[in-house]
C-alpha cells in the first residue's frame, strides 16, 4: 500500500473512523472536536471523582478518630468546611420532635433563628420527617422553605441531608450558599457525605450512651455500697435494740416469774397454803411476757404476712398503731388483690409501716390513711397524714427515707412526696404487680 495512503487512513481514524475518509475536512475537523470535548469533559468528571473520593475519604478520616459527640461534630463541620467551601454549615441532632442545633460554621450576623427547628418544618425539618434529601436552588420562591432566617441572613439556595443512623434518621447536616447553586446535581456525593457524617454522629451518641450507662452504673455501685453499709448499722443498731429489750424488758419479768415462783415453792415446802391470788400475780407476769415476746416477733417480722397476706398485715399494722399511739389510722385496699409473692408483700408492708411511723414521729399526725390500690399492670401504695408537713426540698434524707427508696427500687418501682409546711404529706409507692427488678435480700 502506498504510503501516502497509510497517511490518508491514519487521518481518518484519528477524525473519528475510517467512514469519514472521504467526508469533507470540516466535517472531519468537527467530529475531532467534538471527541476532544468529550474526553476534556470525560477528564474533569474524573478529576471531579477523585476529589469527591478524596474528599470523603479525608472526613471519614477525620470523624472516625472523635467519640466525643462536640469533638465529632466540630471536626466534622470543620472538615466540610474546609473541603466543600460552603457558605453555612449546620448540623442538627433530633431529640424527639425538635432538631437542636450542635454546631454551625459559617458567618451569619445573627444565629439565634437557627438554634432550634421541628421535624416538618421548613427544608431541614421535612429531610427528617420524609427521611430523603431537599434540594432547594431558590430559597426565596421555594414554599417549602418557610422560616426566614435564611432568606434575612442573605443565602440563596439550601441543601438538608438526613443523617440516618442504627433506628431511623438521628439528625440533619445543611449546607447553604450565599449564590444560586444547585446543589442536586452533586447529589450522590453529598449524600455519601452525609452518610459518612451519620456513621460518625452515630458512633459518638452510641459512645456518649455507653458512659452516661457506665455513670449510672457507677453510681448505682456507690448506692449500692452505701445502701450496704447503711444495711449494716441498721442491722448492728436492731441486734443492739433487741439486747436491750431482752434484758430491760423481758429478762426483768422472767426473773420476776422465777422470784414469784421461788417464793411459792417455799411457802409450799412449809405447809403454807397458795391463795389464788399468787396464781393470779403469776398469770399476770406471764401474759405481759407472752404480750412482750409478740411484740419483739411483730417487730422482727410480721407473722400475719405469713398467716393471713399483705392486706390483713396492713389492716393490723393500722390497729396496732391506733392502739398505741392514739392516732386515728386507717387502711382501705378497695378491690387490691392479695400477693403471693412474700419479697414484694414483705416490702409494701415495711414501706407503709416506715411512712406512718415517720408521720407520726416527726410529723405529729392524728391522722393516718393507708390505701392500696392495682390495676391491671401496676399498684399503687399511698400514705397520706394531716401532720405538720414540710418542704421536700430541703428534707434530710435520713435512714426512713433512704429504706424506703431502697425497697421501692427492688419492687421496680418508685415513689413520690408531696407535702407542704401545715398542709400534711402524702408518701406515693407505684410499682408494678410483678417485679421486674432483681431482688435486692428481703427484710433488714
Amino acid at each position: 500500500m502506498p504510503p501516502g495512503r497509510r497517511l490518508h487512513e491514519y487521518a481518518g481514524f484519528l477524525m473519528g473512523s475510517d467512514k469519514n475518509v472521504n467526508a469533507r475536512p470540516e466535517t472531519r475537523i468537527a467530529a475531532l472536536s467534538a471527541q476532544v470535548e468529550q474526553l476534556k469533559l470525560a477528564e474533569q468528571r474524573l478529576l471531579a471523582g477523585r476529589q469527591e473520593l478524596s474528599v470523603l475519604h479525608e472526613l471519614a478520616h477525620r470523624v472516625g478518630r472523635r467519640l466525643v459527640l462536640a469533638e465529632m461534630v466540630e471536626s466534622s463541620l470543620a472538615a466540610i468546611e474546609s473541603l466543600l467551601e460552603p457558605d453555612l454549615v449546620l448540623l442538627f441532632l433530633r431529640r424527639d420532635d425538635d432538631l437542636v442545633l450542635q454546631d454551625r460554621r459559617g458567618r451569619v450576623a445573627n444565629a439565634d433563628g437557627f438554634h432550634v427547628h421541628k421535624v416538618g418544618e421548613c427544608l431541614c425539618g421535612l429531610a427528617v420527617r420524609e427521611a430523603r434529601p431537599m434540594y432547594s436552588a431558590d430559597i426565596h420562591s421555594d414554599p417549602r422553605c418557610t422560616w426566614t432566617e435564611c432568606r434575612e441572613a442573605g443565602f440563596a439556595s439550601f441543601a438538608a441531608l438526613p443523617l440516618t443512623g442504627r433506628d431511623g434518621v438521628i439528625g440533619v447536616l445543611g449546607l447553604a450558599s450565599r449564590t444560586p447553586r444547585d446543589f442536586s446535581e452533586r447529589a450522590a456525593f453529598l449524600e455519601a457525605l452525609a452518610g459518612e457524617v451519620a456513621i460518625g454522629l452515630q458512633n459518638a451518641v452510641l459512645y456518649r450512651q455507653l458512659q452516661e450507662q457506665k455513670q449510672e452504673l457507677e453510681r448505682q455501685c456507690c448506692e449500692r455500697r452505701r445502701l450496704e453499709e447503711e444495711i449494716a448499722g441498721i442491722a448492728d443498731r436492731m441486734q443492739s435494740n433487741l439486747g436491750r429489750e431482752l434484758h430491760d424488758g423481758l429478762m426483768q419479768r422472767l426473773a420476776g416469774v422465777v422470784y414469784l415462783n421461788d417464793v411459792l415453792e417455799s411457802r409450799t415446802a412449809d405447809g403454807d397454803a397458795i391463795s389464788v391470788s399468787d396464781i393470779q400475780e403469776v398469770s399476770v407476769l406471764l401474759r405481759a411476757l407472752l404480750d412482750q415476746v409478740e411484740s419483739l416477733a411483730r417487730g422482727l417480722y410480721p407473722v400475719e404476712l405469713e398467716e393471713h397476706g399483705l392486706l390483713r398485715a396492713l389492716d393490723t399494722l393500722a390497729c396496732t398503731m391506733r392502739r398505741l399511739y392514739g392516732v386515728d389510722v386507717t387502711f382501705d385496699s378497695g378491690s387490691c388483690f392479695e400477693f403471693a409473692d412474700s419479697f414484694a408483700m414483705l416490702h409494701v408492708y415495711r414501706i407503709a409501716q416506715e411512712a406512718a411511723s415517720n408521720a407520726i414521729r416527726h410529723g405529729k399526725a392524728r391522722r393516718i390513711d393507708i390505701h392500696l390500690t392495682c390495676d391491671e399492670s401496676h399498684c399503687t401504695l399511698t400514705v397520706a397524714d394531716d401532720g405538720c408537713g414540710f418542704d421536700p426540698a430541703g428534707v434530710t434524707r435520713g435512714m426512713g427515707l433512704t429504706s424506703i427508696e431502697y425497697r421501692a427500687r427492688a419492687l421496680g418501682g418508685a415513689i413520690d412526696i408531696a407535702a407542704r409546711p401545715g398542709k400534711g404529706a402524702q408518701l406515693t409507692c407505684r410499682f408494678p404487680r410483678t417485679p421486674t427488678e432483681p431482688r435486692e435480700g428481703g427484710d433488714s
